[in-house]
């Protein structure tokens, strides 16, 4: 684009110098020096906009769009003649041309990206999807770099949404949400290949909160209102119940009493029936840990507040079972023949997962 920003101007300038006392000839020697190099650079612009592989071509295709638009102007002023006005339609046929080709390309690119990852297996366990990464950093370019051109470009499209004005969302934020919508399924079906208890879940965990993470830190949040994320929120509250009820929650059903009494009857619980339910509960949960020691959370903000959900789930029902059946893990140890868990023991344990070792 250095063609229409610098060379086209530095040739309107020599011919003006060199032609002074004629405009005639200036007018001939520049539409003679320039249009050759004016329609080579339109046949690109036109070869550019029929490509299929939108992910790599929609970002220099709207830079190409935006700098003829800004160029348009001046450089009218530069053929400014009827000579070359098939020069001025044409480059304006090719504006035209690259917006629609940017509008054909806007809701598949995302598509074309799960297409080609769809056989790819997830890696780093429950962590952050590599197309997750890839296409928060795409969409940021997108509106970072080109809001001002998109919502232009959109404003008729979706000129009718008067509903999502008033909620804040610009042309843009609504097709923005239709990509995020596209992605979250993308990551619900890749979840599904997840048979480990609880990591689909945090899988799913880690990839909303590292959108809405990023959302929130850039030029995306203005994009798409303030209460976008509301019901996104509440689906990572409804994932977080559903993983701790599926590998903690489990895991503590063995020391719960199933038989009819109650509290009396447990209280009363001889002491091999103890030692049964501590046996199943620390073998249940080392493994446990041993798996999910290994998951990765990677925002520790997050990471943090799982940890505490763990141990809200788990602590207080480790510590009712001992208080019922008046154990103190440091003497009865040794009179059960148990490595039994102290409470500090077990939240420091709760507290060094999801660190990815």
């Amino acid at each position: 684009m250095a063609a229409f920003q610098v060379i086209l101007p530095r040739k309107r300038w020599l011919c003006n110098e060199i032609f002074a006392p004629s405009s005639e000839l200036k007018e001939t020697a520049f539409g003679e020096a320039t249009g050759q190099c004016v329609n080579s650079l339109i046949r690109f612009a036109e070869a550019a906009s029929c490509r299929r592989d939108t992910a790599r071509i929609m970002l220099p295709l709207l830079s190409m769009y935006e700098t003829l638009g800004d160029a348009l102007v001046g450089f009218h002023h530069s053929f400014g003649k009827s000579s070359n006005k098939f020069i001025h339609e044409k480059l304006e046929m090719t504006i035209h041309t690259l917006g629609k080709a940017v509008m054909r390309m806007l809701p598949i690119w995302l598509e074309d990206l799960v297409r080609e990852n769809l056989i790819n297996a997830i890696e780093g366990g429950a962590g952050i999807h590599c197309l997750t990464r890839y296409a928060m950093s795409y969409i940021s370019r997108l509106v970072n770099d080109h809001k001002i051109s998109l919502n232009l470009l959109l404003h008729d499209e979706l000129s009718k949404l008067e509903v999502d004005r008033h909620w804040g969302i610009t042309p843009l934020g609504h097709k923005v949400l239709s990509m995020l919508s596209y992605l979250h399924s993308f990551l619900e079906y890749k979840s599904n290949y997840l048979k480990e208890a609880g990591m689909r879940e945090l899988f799913l965990i880690n990839n909303i909160h590292y959108v809405v993470e990023l959302v929130n830190d850039s030029e995306l949040k203005s994009q798409l209102g303030d209460d976008w994320d509301q019901n996104i929120m509440w689906q990572t509250d409804k994932l977080l119940s559903s993983y701790l009820k599926r590998t903690w929650s489990e895991i503590l059903g063995h020391l719960s009493d199933n038989n009819s009494g109650g509290k009396y009857k447990v209280l009363f619980a001889p002491k091999s029936v103890v030692r049964q339910k501590l046996k199943r509960f620390n073998s249940a949960f080392e493994a446990m840990y041993n798996l999910q020691s290994s998951w990765k959370v990677p925002n520790p903000v997050l990471r943090r507040e799982i940890r505490e959900a763990v141990s809200e789930t788990v602590i207080p029902v480790y510590c009712s079972f001992l208080e019922i059946h008046q154990l103190n893990p440091s003497v009865e140890k040794y009179h059960l023949d148990l490595a039994m868990f102290t409470i500090t023991e077990l939240k420091e344990l709760v507290f060094n997962l999801f660190e990815g070792n």
